[in-house]
């Protein structure tokens, strides 16, 4: 185990573009044996429900990616997932 979320190590982690309306704020990472783990806050910045969809968040070198819940009503948050090359 490696990292866990110092504010310079979280700091390097980049946002993820989405096509959403939301914000993606970076809060923890691990990484081990060429395999890393990111966790992201998602938060709705509209004034509508959105309905997430784990695809429109990946990228290049991502292996899995979760969302804890996939509609957010406005101003609701949750988490993001993401397991990567490392």
């Amino acid at each position: 185990y490696q990292g866990g979320g110092s504010a310079e190590e979280i700091h390097k982690m980049t946002e993820r573009p989405t096509t959403y309306n939301i914000t993606a704020k970076p809060l923890r990472h691990l990484h081990t044996s060429g395999m890393r783990g990111e966790v992201y806050e998602l938060t709705n910045t509209t004034e509508t429900t959105l309905n997430l969809v784990e695809k429109d968040f990946y990228r290049l070198g991502d292996y899995a990616l979760s969302i804890g819940k996939k509609q957010l009503e406005s101003s609701e948050k949750t988490l993001l997932v993401v397991v990567r090359h490392g």
